[in-house]
């Protein structure tokens, strides 16, 4: 341990700035850890709880001059869910060991303008930008994966029920412990095991459902995604990049930088970390899915404080968030 390296002076600079941090903590919170920039998920601030609504506009028009009116009653329809946040936490004890590998790897990576001061603001932010980068990564776990556990352990999916489970539980009817507010038939039978083989073949099968939906085909014309994870998105170009020449292509196309499904290309595919170790693939259009965040101003959404303990810094962090999507008739994936 190099004399030079002091905890007592990295607490004195992290407590001179601890207000900075937890502005940009909560930054992060309202935007969803960057989901509002990736624009999958719209994000909404919520207090505790708050409806989540499409709606649906029924028939309007009917022949003129009779005579007489005809009113049409229930002309917009509502389908929401209510979207609730939870609480979650970080319990930081970095040692000394901990903390001087950091200032070590700050100077291994500073820009040439940087001070070397290992205290200084840009080596703060280096730390702290670690600490945040990595509660990223747990949301991003979350954010698919994640099934609500208050004593669960770390890590992300433990925070709150992610969208994987909440179109699980959709599809169920209410008699098998779900919601029953995404029909059976938006979700198709996937093949045992996907493969470069047939990953075109599953994506057909994804918009067969949709182009054959009377209700979904209000929205064929509508911007939305088609989600699933990396390996498939490769299995996908892959598979594109062996058909024959002669072939030609009916499932999928390339448009400059995006991929996009032929029968609809208003589909944008994309692939999401949040779906990485899973087989799953979800349409809905753009809209459906929501990042709850919590209301306020960001430095008052997130409370962060940093303590000195021994020969280590505590740092404590405290936030909410949620998923949840709104109309589930809207949602068509595989049974992955």
């Amino acid at each position: 341990m190099a004399s030079s390296f002091k905890i007592s002076d990295l607490h004195v600079e992290l407590q001179r700035n601890i207000k900075d941090y937890t502005t940009i903590f909560g930054l992060k919170m309202s935007n969803g850890f960057d989901e509002k920039r990736n624009g999958d998920f719209t994000v909404i601030p919520t207090k505790d709880k708050v409806p989540l609504v499409r709606d649906t506009v029924s028939p309007i028009l009917q022949p003129g001059r009779t005579g007489s009116t005809n009113f049409t009653n229930d002309v917009v329809s509502l389908s929401s869910r209510i979207g609730e946040i939870k609480p979650f936490k970080a319990d930081l004890k970095l040692d000394e060991l901990t903390l001087y590998a950091w200032s070590k790897s700050y100077l291994a990576n500073k820009k040439p303008t940087d001070p070397t001061d290992i205290y200084s603001f840009e080596a703060m932010n280096y730390y702290m930008g670690r600490i945040y980068a990595r509660s990223g990564a747990d949301m991003t776990n979350a954010l698919y994966k994640g099934v609500y556990n208050a004593a669960g352990g770390v890590g992300g999916v433990n925070l709150f029920d992610g969208l994987g489970f909440k179109v699980t539980k959709g599809v169920l009817t209410v008699g098998n412990g779900g919601i029953g507010d995404i029909p059976v038939s938006n979700m198709v039978t996937a093949a045992a095991t996907i493969t470069q083989a047939n990953i075109l073949s599953e994506i057909q099968k994804i918009v067969d459902a949709i182009v054959g939906s009377e209700v979904l085909q209000e929205y064929v014309e509508e911007n939305a995604t088609y989600y699933m994870p990396f390996k498939h998105y490769a299995m996908m170009i892959n598979a594109v990049s062996a058909l024959p020449i002669t072939a030609g292509n009916q499932v999928v196309f390339k448009d400059g930088n995006s991929w996009k499904l032929v029968l609809l290309p208003n589909t944008t595919i994309k692939y999401r970390p949040m779906f990485n170790g899973t087989d799953k693939h979800l349409w809905t259009p753009t809209g459906n899915l929501f990042y709850l965040a919590p209301e306020g101003a960001p430095e008052d959404v997130a409370s962060m404080e940093v303590e000195k303990a021994d020969r280590a810094i505590k740092i404590f962090l405290d936030g909410e968030g949620g998923v949840d999507y709104a109309d589930g008739r809207l949602i068509v994936m595989n049974s992955k």
